[in-house]
């Protein structure tokens, strides 16, 4: 009998959706050993401590598995990005470079609060 390949469906993916809103930073997950089922073990702690199911937790676990081209792609990663104005003018799109927010939108928008 061939093996059915992974494939992840809605159901899993909103199982899943609340451990990507916990937050990282403050939690012990990050304080966890450099290794990778530290990490785990440190994630698993935080969801459920934060209130997620058990089962909620075992199913969004059950298919993580450590990808060491993903750690090598990371340490890749450009030190310096564009922000996209710097991107516009770069490839052409604006030809003078902004030298504030203030010049990409209109005067009437200037003094309006929100983000």
């Amino acid at each position: 009998m061939a093996m059915m390949p992974f494939r992840l469906s809605r159901r899993v993916m909103l199982a899943a959706a609340p451990l990507l809103a916990i937050p990282l930073g403050g939690g012990t997950a990050m304080a966890a050993e450099g290794d990778f089922n530290g990490f785990l073990a440190g994630l698993r702690r935080d969801a459920l401590a934060s209130g997620i199911r058990p089962a909620t937790v075992d199913l969004a676990f059950r298919y993580i598995q450590f990808l060491p081209r993903v750690i090598e792609l990371d340490q890749r990663q450009p030190d310096h990005t564009l922000t996209f104005a710097e991107f516009m003018n770069k490839v052409g799109r604006i030809n003078k470079k902004p030298s504030s927010w203030k010049d990409l939108f209109f005067d009437n928008v200037h003094s309006l609060s929100g983000s």
